[in-house]
């Protein structure tokens, strides 16, 4: 099991990458290096709005019934991952403009949690 936990100025979120991996090495409780196949990943990336340049636009809410979470993942994931979908292969190892945009929604302070697993 392995915590890493990066903190980053603002500004530097857009350089942010996660390496994909196959394996680790880890010390053996004998003190031995070994290599390690990885079964899982789980990140959890916790970002805090600091910033916000357009007020008048309506910003999402918490949402109060599984209807309004529906819609709000619909239009804030589905219908991103719609707009990138044809680009997708050649971007996915890099930052994207779109998140900058996605962050720019919520007002200042709000907290963002960016959960993903891999197999």
């Amino acid at each position: 099991d392995q915590l890493t936990v990066n903190c980053y100025e603002p500004g530097q979120v857009s350089d942010f990458r996660i390496v994909p991996r196959n394996s680790d090495i880890i010390m053996t409780d004998e003190g031995q290096v070994t290599i390690v196949p990885r079964l899982y990943r789980v990140s959890f990336t916790f970002r805090k709005v600091s910033q916000h340049q357009n007020t008048r636009q309506v910003l999402p809410v918490l949402p109060k019934s599984d209807l309004d979470a529906a819609q709000l993942e619909q239009n804030y994931v589905h219908k991103i991952y719609d707009k990138i979908a044809d680009n997708f292969s050649h971007t996915r190892h890099s930052a994207w403009p779109g998140v900058v945009e996605f962050l720019g929604k919520f007002t200042t302070g709000s907290i963002i949690l960016d959960v993903g697993y891999w197999l």
